[in-house]
């Protein structure tokens, strides 16, 4: 998981993924990005207040608002693999590329261990 955080509000959030290199390659299309949204359990949480985030959503939110409770705005990013049948055992490693519109982006190490 990745959590991007900023002081103000992000818009046009995007977590891009890359192929995965090592012993052969994973392609970036086996690489799954997923957007966690925030809810509420037991009812408790109103909106803008820092709650659970309960759920994953293949695209980003619009808008990712500063949250009262802690003054950032939060998004996590889930991101899984899906390790190809017949995939050699080894180390992986690319990167996911994230951005905001008006924010340089920033490329997050991945590693993938495959036994």
């Amino acid at each position: 998981m990745v959590v991007v955080y900023s002081a103000a509000a992000m818009n046009n959030l995007r977590a891009v993924p890359g192929d995965l290199t090592g012993p052969a390659v994973i392609p970036a299309a086996a690489v799954t990005v997923r957007y966690a949204t925030a809810g509420s359990r037991g009812g408790g949480g109103k909106r803008g207040e820092v709650s659970p985030f309960d759920a994953l959503e293949d695209s980003p939110p619009a808008t990712v608002e500063v949250l009262e409770g802690c003054k950032q705005a939060v998004q996590p990013i889930w991101i899984s693999v899906a390790i190809p049948a017949g995939a050699k055992p080894g180390q992986y490693a690319g990167k996911v590329t994230v951005q905001a519109s008006g924010a340089p982006a920033v490329n997050v190490p991945v590693q993938v261990q495959v036994a």
